[in-house]
């Protein structure tokens, strides 16, 4: 998921979980407070109906008032005066004074007068009898409540006296009002509310507050009779408007804080995109460009000092960093560390790009192979030190003598190349040979030691001597050969017939004459030293040609058919001279032949095997046989042999092992006991990626208990770094090229004591 996703997906839960939250707040806190508000206008409209209800009282009291300070009412109550009544408490008066009762007493609390009167049909009604036994107890309070067949009714009495207000009292007179439906709407207009009476419970007493529903909210108080008993429930219902308008305040101001939300998620995605993501991914898309193109000089512009252009600024100051290194691993890939000179690698580009040009230009060119004698010598006697220093002397001697537009190379160990364009004559470079053998016949002095040294050169011309790389220069280093053999200090031009083809004729006479000889290059432990095996090689001296290669005549062996006659030849001697060398040199001596694929497919191959090592006396545990990676297919018959040849006791192992190799063997089912590192991934070690190959593979064998071994090292550096990556064994130059048996047991005498 991409970082704008993540992003998008984070803001968008905090937004909304805050939206939520904040709308949940305000719900709880507003609209509390609205209810707070509401029930606090409730308790004022229940104040409200209860003081019209003591207005009312207050309006009858005065009413009464007007008969109780009479003199007419006074004589009425003290002598009973018939017309009184008749004059006075008229059907009109009930009306106007809004009276359902008149009742009045004696001093002595007895009955004079009572009567009913419906205020609606405006006539008298029979006297309430349930009123009488209150009358008494109504005469001790000016005012209250009291019920009549459940029926609440104000009453109010005042004392009969004078119309001077003197006197002592003759009386009481008490009027009512019922409390009907009439008279709860009277209340309410005067209350603006909605206003009833509902019946009362036991339990209920002064003033509550009961919300309805979510829009109506009910107030309740309740009010008792003269007596302090319950006599009902004022009920005041009201719409809940300033309920709704906070919950419509509430949905206004969650729509205006959602849109407020949202445009702020806009503006800060806004700014997220263009400051960061647009910019990080400007970063990705030049990373990728990078990766594509392969070029470190891209820079990205680093404005503000905010933590993405720090990082843009670190990644400037990175590619500044990689654009160095790329250039260093770029000139280590192509160029010598010790004379920084060209390397293999770039010589063999140059020289196919020359071959390329020729083939349309028809020009021709040289190469030159150049092979310092008795190098080996120097680097013995006077160490390895002296040894580099004598390198880089003839890499200046080469760079002196040689034209500007030429490519001198180092192929490794005391090889050098140089590639001639056609401009030249060949008799001009025969001059050129002449004095680079005189310059480098000049004694040169490291550390108050003078060395003399000498060169042996073969000179190849494209296209005469070969249009490929490959045989320039194999044609090349042959004519170089053909010069040590004759003496060496010399140069030599390629001759074709020194190549003549090698007929199948000439190999059979070969085997009878005995012309196939092998070489021994001993292997030794990279941390002691000590010899642990003696890697097989085989030359053939050929009558005409001088020594040949592997390379130049197993092809024609292997489609001539006597590879199993040879490969059983070269297997016994080689077996029968390590058992020689076990007794007289090295107990724990083993042999190491390179087996061609060839034999390994032969169904008879094991059996030779067999037949060798009961002929030589040599145990399966002490040889040695070196395959190819790609013979571990379990359906090849090769596979089949090199799996009874395990039990046998031989040791197998891949030898010439690059990046890849060990892909295609299944350790888990096959246990290799050696795994021989390509002596090209050794000489190009000192840079970047072959060095981590070269410790992957160790480390691979390291872990898979597999011994290491590596082939071609050269000098001191590369031993050193080898030590350091943990590497089991070691051949080459550094410790000895292959020589014959007497030299081998020279060599074992020499470094061993």
């Amino acid at each position: 998921m991409s970082m704008k996703k993540k992003i998008l997906i984070f803001m968008s839960i905090l937004f909304l979980l805050s939206f939520l939250v904040l709308y949940f707040m305000i719900r709880l806190l507003i609209l509390n407070t609205f209810e707070t508000i509401e029930k606090k206008d409730m308790t004022r409209s229940l104040d409200t109906v209860l003081f019209n209800v003591n207005q009312t009282e207050e309006d009858m009291k005065k009413n009464l008032i007007n008969f109780t300070i009479w003199d007419d009412t006074y004589h009425f109550a003290k002598f009973e005066n018939p017309d009184y009544i008749k004059i006075n408490l008229t059907d009109d008066a009930y009306s106007f004074n809004q009276f359902n009762l008149v009742a009045i007493t004696n001093a002595q609390g007895s009955l004079l007068y009572g009567a009913s009167f419906d205020l609606k049909k405006g006539e008298k009604q029979p006297f309430p009898p349930d009123f009488l036994p209150l009358i008494s107890q109504i005469g001790s309070v000016n005012a209250g409540i009291v019920m009549i067949k459940n029926k609440p009714m104000m009453v109010v009495s005042e004392p009969i006296i004078k119309s001077d207000e003197t006197g002592p009292s003759d009386g009481v007179m008490i009027v009512g009002r019922w409390i009907d439906q009439e008279e709860v709407s009277i209340l309410a207009k005067k209350s603006q509310s909605e206003l009833s009476i509902v019946p009362i419970k036991s339990h209920q007493q002064g003033k509550w507050i009961q919300i309805d529903s979510e829009n109506t909210i009910s107030g309740y108080s309740a009010v008792s009779d003269v007596y302090g008993n319950p006599a009902f429930v004022f009920r005041v219902k009201s719409e809940r408007t300033t309920y709704a308008t906070g919950r419509k305040s509430i949905i206004l101001f969650s729509v205006f804080m959602g849109v407020l939300m949202l445009f702020s998620f806009y503006i800060i995605h806004t700014f997220m995109d263009k400051a960061v993501l647009s910019r990080i991914n400007e970063l990705v898309a030049t990373i990728r460009d990078i990766k594509t193109r392969r070029d470190f000089s891209k820079r990205l512009p680093a404005k503000g000092k905010d933590e993405v252009s720090r990082m843009i600024q670190e990644f400037n100051q990175m590619m500044i960093s990689l654009e160095y290194y790329e250039g260093m691993i770029r000139h280590q890939a192509f160029y010598d560390s010790l004379t920084d000179l060209p390397n293999r690698l770039q010589f063999y580009e140059k020289l196919n790009e020359m071959i390329e040009v020729a083939k349309i230009d028809y020009a021709a060119f040289y190469v030159l192979f150049v092979d310092l004698d008795k190098f080996k010598e120097v680097n013995d006697t006077y160490g390895h030190d002296a040894g580099d220093l004598l390198l880089q002397h003839v890499a200046e001697v080469l760079k002196q003598l040689v034209p500007n537009d030429a490519l001198i190379s180092r192929l490794g160990g005391d090889e050098y190349t140089i590639l001639l364009s056609g401009n030249i004559t060949e008799t001009e470079v025969k001059i050129l040979l002449h004095r680079v053998l005189i310059r480098l016949n000049e004694p040169f002095v490291v550390d108050e030691n003078t060395l003399h040294i000498s060169a042996s050169i073969g000179l190849s011309v494209y296209p005469k001597d070969g249009e490929t790389a490959e045989d320039l220069v194999k044609h090349a280093d042959q004519a170089m050969y053909s010069v040590k053999k004759s003496g060496r200090n010399n140069y030599a031009v390629f001759e074709h017939q020194t190549t003549a083809p090698i007929s199948v004729e000439a190999l059979r006479k070969a085997l009878i004459n005995g012309e196939f000889f092998l070489l021994y290059q001993p292997r030794v432990e990279v941390s002691t030293g000590v010899l642990r095996s003696a890697e097989v090689l085989i030359r053939w001296e050929h009558p005409d040609q001088g020594v040949l290669l592997p390379e130049a005549f197993l092809p024609v062996v292997e489609e001539s058919g006597l590879m199993a006659e040879l490969g059983e030849r070269v297997l016994l001697s080689a077996c029968s001279q390590i058992m020689i060398w076990k007794k007289s040199v090295e107990p724990e001596l083993k042999v190491s032949i390179a087996v061609p694929d060839i034999l390994l497919h032969r169904e008879q191959f094991v059996k030779s095997v067999k037949t060798v090592l009961t002929k030589s006396g040599l145990s399966a545990r002490d040889l040695v046989f070196e395959v190819t990676a790609h013979l571990f297919e379990p359906t090849k018959t090769a596979y089949k042999n090199l799996v009874h040849l395990k039990q046998l006791g031989v040791n197998i192992g891949i030898r010439e092992v690059e990046k890849g190799d060990l892909l295609m063997v299944d350790v888990a089912t096959f246990s290799l006991d050696y795994v021989k590192i390509s002596p090209t991934l050794i000489d190009q070690m000192h840079k970047g990626m072959d060095s981590v190959t070269v410790k992957t593979l160790i480390d691979w064998c390291r872990v898979q208990r597999i011994t290491s071994i590596a082939e071609g090292v050269e000098t001191q550096s590369q031993r050193d770094r080898l030590l350091k990556y943990g590497c089991d064994m070691m051949q080459g130059p550094i410790v000895e090229k292959p020589v014959s048996p007497e030299k081998f047991v020279e060599w074992w005498k020499k470094t061993s004591t």
